[in-house]
């Protein structure tokens, strides 16, 4: 395509900002995303139905969806990143369903989504 979405000069952040910024895999995270115990996934997902009510959306989906955020919540814990971006195009999955191996429709492998990574800030 020729476009980047949010593109920043890293150089530029830390000059005006302070700012550093950090890079790691999708497919990282992903893979971690598959660890959760069961128990933390449901325990997540009944907190959302109590606190929001009703959620329009299938049960692998919401599942899925609570195993990335985990997976995004941890590793921001463990690198102290303030701030966390979610790089997406459209068109490409974006660390949604059907790029979980558990619960994905398609039965592509786990490395060809054409999402590019996910970056974390550290202010």
């Amino acid at each position: 395509m020729g476009m980047y979405t949010a593109h920043v000069d890293p150089n530029d952040l830390m000059k005006r900002f302070g700012v550093d910024i950090d890079f790691w895999e999708q497919a990282d995270l992903l893979m971690r995303a598959e660890k959760y115990p069961e128990p933390e996934v449901k325990e997540m997902l009944a907190w959302l139905g109590r606190e929001f009510g009703r959620i329009e959306a299938k049960p692998v989906v919401m599942e899925a969806q609570v195993r990335m955020y985990l997976a995004l919540r941890d590793l921001a814990k463990e690198r102290e990143y303030d701030a966390v971006c979610v790089k997406c195009l459209p068109g490409a999955s974006c660390c949604s369903h059907d790029v979980l191996p558990r619960h994905r429709a398609s039965q592509r492998p786990l490395g060809s989504s054409r999402s590019k990574g996910v970056d974390g800030v550290r202010l």
